[in-house]
């Protein structure tokens, strides 16, 4: 474009500074070269890493939009003016939320814990239960043994049925992963609060902790009103170092409180995971005193949910002992923002559906700790797992560190890839060593052969997905993981469809899936990479397959750095009216506008409750726990079913 000029335009005084601010030689226009500069300067102030060429499209779109090579002040005020206008419309389509109210509000809170309301209800009922038991075999004692009631033993001895039953029936069912799988399959799920057994674990240890407090209060202040007796044959100090339940308890409140405090949000979510790892393993020490201190009562509660435990995790031993003859990490990909793929050797027999999470164990980072992560890839891939492992962590700080470190100490290792188009996915995440614009390194290590031990599949809130008539995914940042595995699942599902492939008796190839949209939170565009290649994969398939089939998908992609702000008007006009112009975004190179700034929940969910003709909605959502109230509340309103990828 030429755009040499032998002379200077004055402008007069009532042109807006914005304009003078991308007419950075002030010659009274804005050519394509001060455009450019405008734009690279906003895109290092925001950090959003643009490269060269999308700058170009970008500034390309907003000059050809205005049909001219160089932008006057007047093609700049009309530029604005329809800008406005387009927003001023937009603005009056999103209503503002409407107060409802108190009587409306509990309701909607209500309808969003109704599950956890009633199993809350019922641990109530059972405390109060156990209580009573713990009082009428106190009494039944004191009347056998002709005792005088004494009302601090009598409540000291029922909280400890409470505290049997917690710790032995309660306390070890958010273990029971397994077990938890299978009930996800079975139409009991819809009756149990399975998302949600982290916070029973919590709020049992706190049940466990309340109780624990004021059983040690009861016996401690009677025995010390013992003690002052005139007949009285011990001391309080006496008491309180008896073995059986002075000594005992003590190494109990030791331990209680020491794996309380280390359980803590300010620990357990941080890098300091690992101190929160080892510290649960106190509770074995725990189990073991306290079947000492509680003499003949605790084992009875403690021996079935032990068994339990104990072969759950027998079977969790044995598969990772005979998947770990063959599974091998074969090749780690180091993308963009901290993200690290693994690609691991799929044993023969290892099934799972989208979504699923397992344990990994590297024991070329360390033999004592498992991690949880979410299987990436769809199950439809035969050969091979991704796992996308984003360095937050020690633990995932320390893998990535690794295998920057060591891109040339590996064996070599033959990849038998029985299906093409695994084997074609398994290349399509290879990169040779590059800089990328950032000059952030992204590179490929292949040919490896290292061991890897898995402890899974789980099944997550997902297991669902196929039997949902309109299933919305939403996820915030390496949240997508699980979704990925679905979207892959989609596309595959539906080649297979086309290529004449069933699906089970009397069901299509999707269930009855009816429509899909997925919405990602990001923070840079550059995080849409990660999965690039899928997403566009996922849209042209789509896009080709459109006119055969009634599915509907629509993806919603929202980049957070680039907040919607009267000073980012041009960047958020370029990327529009790139996208009008090409059919795709600037940012991503996907068919889907990516959108500046979060998402108005409230406009998002009216238009959702709008779709509802094709069929009831499910939220499915994996991020962070923040947000996650926030869509709860939503769902809740419009009465759609939410579930919460939580592990």
């Amino acid at each position: 474009m030429n755009t040499a000029r032998p002379y200077t335009i004055t402008l007069p005084e009532e042109v807006p500074s914005d304009f003078r601010n991308h007419d950075l030689d002030g010659d009274g226009v804005i050519s394509t070269a001060d455009m450019t500069v405008a734009l690279q300067r906003l895109s290092v102030t925001l950090n959003l890493r643009l490269t060269d060429d999308q700058v170009s499209d970008i500034t390309a779109a907003l000059l050809h939009n205005e049909d001219a090579q160089l932008m006057t002040h007047t093609h700049w005020d009309g530029l604005l003016k329809r800008w406005a206008e387009r927003t001023a419309r937009t603005a009056s389509v999103e209503e503002p939320e409407t107060r409802r109210s108190p009587l409306s509000r509990l309701g909607t809170w209500l309808r969003m814990y109704r599950l956890e309301i009633v199993w809350f209800a019922l641990h109530f009922l059972l405390q109060l239960a156990f209580f009573g038991v713990g009082v009428c075999k106190y009494m039944a004692k004191i009347r056998a043994k002709g005792r005088e009631f004494a009302p601090l033993n009598m409540v000291g001895i029922s909280l400890a049925m409470n505290l049997q039953a917690s710790c032995g029936i309660m306390l070890f069912f958010p273990a029971y992963r397994w077990c938890m799988s299978r009930l996800r399959s079975t139409f009991l799920a819809k009756f149990l609060p399975l998302d949600s057994s982290i916070l029973f674990h919590i709020v049992l240890g706190w049940t466990v902790g309340v109780c624990a407090v004021a059983h040690s209060t009861c016996f401690l202040v009677q025995y010390y009103e013992v003690s002052i007796q005139p007949n009285a044959t011990y001391t309080f100090l006496q008491d309180i170092g008896e073995f059986n339940t002075g000594i005992t308890g003590w190494i109990l409140v030791a331990t209680l409180i020491t794996i309380s405090f280390f359980s803590l949000p300010f620990i357990k979510n941080t890098m300091w995971y690992d101190v929160f790892y080892w510290t649960h393993k106190l509770q074995f020490v725990f189990w073991v005193t306290l079947i000492l201190h509680a003499k003949d009562d605790f084992w009875k509660v403690f021996i079935l949910p032990f068994a339990i435990y104990i072969l759950e995790k027998g079977r969790k031993y044995v598969d990772a002992f005979r998947w770990g003859r063959v599974t091998r990490i074969v090749e780690v990909n180091l993308l963009p923002n901290k993200m690290s793929q693994l690609v691991i050797k799929r044993p023969e027999g290892f099934h799972y559906k989208p979504g699923d999470y397992i344990f990994l164990k590297a024991p070329h980072l360390g033999w004592t700790s498992w991690h949880a992560f979410t299987i990436s890839s769809a199950p439809e891939q035969k050969d091979i797992l991704w796992l996308h492992i984003k360095a937050s962590g020690n633990w995932t700080r320390h893998l990535r560190r690794h295998y920057e470190n060591s891109s040339d100490k590996w064996d070599d290792i033959s990849l038998c890839i029985e299906d093409d188009d695994d084997e074609a996915q398994l290349n399509d995440t290879r990169f040779d060593q590059f800089h990328n614009e950032s000059d952030e390194i992204v590179q490929s290590i292949g040919n490896l052969n290292t061991v890897a031990l898995l402890d899974g599949p789980y099944s997550a809130s997902t297991a669902s997905f196929f039997d949902t008539e309109h299933a919305v995914l939403i996820s915030a940042g390496i949240g997508v993981a699980p979704f990925v595995s679905v979207l892959g699942s989609v596309v595959r599902r539906r080649l297979a469809s086309q290529a004449g492939q069933t699906h089970g008796k009397g069901r299509g190839p999707l269930g009855k899936l009816q429509r899909l949209d997925f919405f990602w939170i990001v923070r840079e565009h550059s995080s849409v990479q990660w999965f690039a290649d899928l997403l566009h994969d996922a849209q042209q398939q789509h896009h080709e397959l459109a006119d055969d089939c009634p599915f509907i998908m629509d993806f919603h992609i929202y980049v957070t750095s680039v907040p919607q702000q009267k000073e980012l008007e041009v960047l958020q006009m370029g990327l529009k009216m790139h996208h009008e112009l090409h059919g795709v975004d600037a940012l991503t190179g996907l068919r889907t506008e990516t959108k500046c700034g979060r998402p108005k929940w409230p406009a998002v969910f009216r238009d959702l409750s709008a779709q509802s003709r094709h069929g009831s909605v499910h939220v499915f959502y994996c991020g962070p726990q923040g947000l996650e109230k926030e869509l709860r509340w939503f769902s809740a309103q419009h009465r759609f079913h939410f579930s919460w990828e939580n592990f």
